[in-house]
């Protein structure tokens, strides 16, 4: 997987931003546990199987907080829990898990770094609180992922029940604040 660099869109060009939106840099498990290629090639092909009646996770447009770049990042985010389901259901092993909690954990870092940049740049009052919502976040996943390593696989389902609470709270109550003062500041829809 390539890195890619998209920038943010803001109007007047007073905060030029980039946001780096890494899919490397994964680390991932010795070649023993790494997923075999029908695994990597499945993640892009049509799901057939019937358990799949479609996502679990679901974007919503109420979800949104306005700034175009940062809801992508968050349907992506809906899009990896998705995929980490799919893996669970379809029994595609431990070591397909282990590399979907990987990309999860290095997307969701990329993207409160990108989103934290943006509140930096702006002043955004509130930015230092929702810095530590965000540091919380890091370390949960981190802490699972590591209990996941020990051997807890039983515990992806419960992570995922908490993701989707965590996520969209965090969206429609924490995120949605800046909406109104990035669009002030022009951050495009």
């Amino acid at each position: 997987m390539d890195e890619f660099i998209q920038e943010f869109l803001i109007e007047g060009g007073e905060c030029p931003l980039f946001a780096l939106e890494s899919r490397a840099q994964i680390v991932l498990p010795p070649d023993s546990m790494q997923p075999d290629s029908d695994f990597l090639q499945s993640q892009s092909a049509p799901r057939q199987h019937p358990a799949l009646n479609g996502p679990v996770f679901e974007w919503h447009a109420e979800y949104s907080v306005g700034v175009g770049v940062l809801d992508e990042h968050h349907r992506h985010i809906f899009h990896l829990l998705n995929r980490i389901y799919e893996t669970l259901l379809l029994q595609q092993g431990r070591a397909a898990l282990a590399y979907l909690l990987d990309e999860l954990i290095v997307y969701t870092r990329s993207h409160f770094a990108g989103e934290e940049l943006l509140m930096k740049c702006f002043a955004y009052p509130d930015g230092p609180s929702h810095e530590i919502e965000h540091e919380r976040l890091v370390r949960a996943l981190l802490e699972f992922r590591e209990q996941f390593a020990d051997g807890h696989e039983h515990l992806v389902t419960p992570l995922l029940e908490f993701m989707e609470g965590w996520l969209i709270r965090h969206i429609v109550i924490t995120d949605r604040r800046y909406s109104t003062f990035f669009a002030e500041r022009g951050a495009k829809p």
